[in-house]
């Protein structure tokens, strides 16, 4: 498989893991639309500097996203609940749950990504979070999880 389809496959899938579309994507990267519809479409061979800028905002390293070898964006993955709180229609506080992806690097945690507001019962957050590490659930399919998840509800 060429070079730009696998860059491509692996931009998509985590672009698509962040539930943002081109616009956002790009926008939070820090490159033009256009450019990362040409990467997407496989009709561009991106600068390293545009890898570099996606590699930054996604925490993924740049010889992540090149690896040919390696179709996808697998990699052991740490899922932890995050907790927040918004405001609901009378102004009164709501705590909320998300998720926090990190990765583990010699040692260290690092976060990936973070899915904020996803359910406001702590009990299904936490089967959640916990059914993905124990079945060490890739990143690139925690969002179709999450949207079975929610399915469920």
């Amino acid at each position: 498989m060429p070079e730009t389809e696998v860059l491509s496959k692996k931009i998509i899938k985590i672009r698509k893991t962040l539930k943002q579309n081109q616009f956002e994507f790009a926008e939070n990267c820090g490159i033009s639309v256009e450019t990362l519809s040409l990467i997407e479409r496989k009709k561009a061979d991106p600068r390293l500097s545009t890898i570099q800028k996606i590699a930054a905002y996604t925490g993924v390293l740049v010889s992540d996203l090149v690896d040919v070898g390696i179709i996808g964006y697998e990699m052991d993955c740490i899922y932890e609940i995050r907790e927040d709180l918004i405001k609901d229609e009378s102004g009164k506080n709501v705590k909320v749950y998300g998720i926090d992806v990190f990765r583990t690097v010699c040692m260290n945690k690092e976060i990936l990504f973070s899915i904020p507001n996803i359910f406001v019962d702590y009990y299904r957050i936490q089967r959640l979070v916990n059914m993905c590490n124990e079945n060490s659930v890739s990143v690139l399919h925690i969002s179709d999880i999450i949207d079975d998840a929610l399915l469920l509800e």
